[in-house]
Formats: structure tokens, C-alpha cells, sequence
């Protein structure tokens, strides 16, 4: 009797936890659709980021429900088919998040262990392994940009879209003051032979100031057009408009953070920070 009723109990269980599953994949994939079709947020990112970590934990206990095509296994994508689609030479992976002191611990550790596994990691005095060297930043709550130079002029601008290739928005980007179409040495105060030759990518962050979107969302209500949910959405959205014009009119700002190539990628973050802010 007491098995009948461990495996009833076992099957129910079951139900309950597929049914779960089933309606967080639903309302996780429609915001997903809305985010990036759309520019539109249903749902806080901490909403969804804890609602993707349930589904994660329902498909460790039940492997089967973890498909290919599952939004566990796939990386957010702002893909439309407006644009021509262009291939990242190197992935344009998307960030974690954490929500608690636990789980920053736990990076932490996983981080310091990965590097001290290393046969190059950096050893002290005594021939003991070094711990690491933290490098910290704000993140800027914007829209990942890629920006391919070649002799020092802008040959193409993609989004991240879904990480191994993005849309080309060249045109739109070169609508962002920030963004030079063309290394002028004498503006960068520098000798013409610094700047880079052959192929040069750089990537960032296309954001709006808190006061640009709001002076926007105002003149929107003026012309009764409808306004917009946030920054984020607004850079997003303006980046994939179809009137080049008309994404010249939106205050899109743009930061620079990092080389793409793999030659480049061997600067230390530091050096990169320091010569960006000072």
C-alpha cells in the first residue's frame, strides 16, 4: 500500500512539475519574442532570469525536457528580416547575472579555480599558485554593438543578434556622433602611422541617458505618438529603424569597450579601462 501510494504521489509530482515547466516556457518565450521583435519588456529581467533558472532546474530532474531548441540552451536573439545578416568573426557572447551575495561567492570561486588550473597561472614568491586579480566596471544598460574598421574607416556595424551572427545597421550607427566613421589622426592626437591598418573590430554599448529618453517620450506625447518603456528598448528599437533620418533624431550615445580579435584581446582589461577614462 505505502508503494502504490510513493508512486502515485512520485507520478503526481511529475504532472505538476511538466505542467510548471510547460507554462514557464510559454511565458518566457513570448517575452523573449516581445524583447527583441518588439522592444517591448512584459517582465523584469530578474523576472525572467529566475524563471529561466526554474526551467534549468526542471530539466536537470528531467532530462528529457531539455530539447535543442530549448531557451535554456539558447542565447537571446534581436534577429529581424529587415537586415542583411552579418557573421561575428568571434561570438558575441551575452553576460551572466547574479541577484545574491551567495551566488557572487560562488563565481567568485568557480573563476579563481578555472584560472588556478591553469598551467600559465601566475605564481607568488613561495611557487604557490596567485590568487586572482579582479578587474570591476559599471555595466552600461545598453544594446551590443560590433564595429568592423578596415585602414582606419568604417566598413560595418552589426548587433549582437543571436551571438554568431547579428544584423547590419552600418548605416543607422553612423547616425551616433560617437561613433567616427573614420580614424582622424590629428582628432585622436595622434601620429597618422598609429592608426590601425587591415581589419580593426571593436565592441560596445549603443545606450540613451535617463534625460535624453525622457525628453524624447515627451515630445512623442506632444506629436500623440506612442511613447516608449525604457532606454534599453529605445536603443534597440532606433537601431533597427528603416529612415536612417529618422535615427538621427534619437540621442543614441555610444561607449567602446573592447577589442574583438583574438591578437588584441591579449591587452589586459585594465589597460583597455585606462585608456578609455583617462
Amino acid at each position: 500500500m505505502r508503494k502504490t501510494c510513493y508512486i502515485k504521489a512520485m507520478t503526481e509530482q511529475k504532472d505538476f512539475d511538466y505542467t510548471r515547466y510547460f507554462e514557464l516556457k510559454k511565458q518566457l518565450e513570448e517575452a523573449s519574442r516581445l524583447y527583441y521583435k518588439e522592444g517591448v519588456s512584459p517582465m523584469s529581467d530578474q523576472d525572467f532570469d529566475f524563471g529561466l533558472k526554474e526551467m534549468e532546474a526542471l530539466e536537470a530532474k528531467y532530462p528529457e525536457l531539455r530539447g535543442q531548441g530549448s531557451l535554456t540552451q539558447r542565447v537571446g536573439s534581436d534577429l529581424t528580416n529587415d537586415f542583411a545578416k552579418v557573421a561575428h568573426a568571434v561570438p558575441m557572447l551575452s553576460i551572466a547575472n547574479v541577484y545574491s551575495a551567495e551566488e557572487m561567492a560562488e563565481f567568485v570561486r568557480a573563476a579563481e579555480d578555472g584560472i588556478a588550473s591553469l598551467d600559465s597561472a601566475p605564481q607568488d614568491d613561495a611557487g604557490g599558485k596567485k590568487r586572482a586579480k579582479w578587474i570591476c566596471e559599471r555595466k552600461i544598460d545598453g544594446v551590443s554593438l560590433s564595429i568592423v574598421y578596415e585602414n582606419g574607416r568604417l566598413k560595418q556595424a552589426a548587433t549582437r543578434g543571436d551571438g554568431a551572427q547579428g544584423d547590419d545597421v552600418t548605416l543607422n550607427a553612423l547616425t551616433i556622433a560617437d561613433i567616427p566613421e573614420y580614424f582622424d589622426a590629428k582628432k585622436l592626437k595622434i601620429d597618422p602611422s598609429e592608426i590601425p591598418q587591415g581589419t580593426f573590430e571593436v565592441r560596445g554599448e549603443v545606450y540613451m541617458e535617463r534625460e535624453a529618453f525622457e525628453r524624447l517620450n515627451e515630445q512623442f506625447i506632444l506629436e500623440g505618438k506612442k511613447i516608449f518603456q525604457n532606454p534599453r528598448n529605445t536603443v534597440s528599437g532606433s537601431l533597427k529603424l528603416k529612415s536612417v533620418a529618422e535615427c538621427k533624431t534619437r540621442p543614441m550615445q555610444d561607449a567602446r569597450r573592447e577589442p574583438a580579435s583574438a591578437q588584441e584581446a591579449r591587452v589586459p582589461h585594465e589597460r583597455l579601462l585606462d585608456s578609455r577614462y583617462h
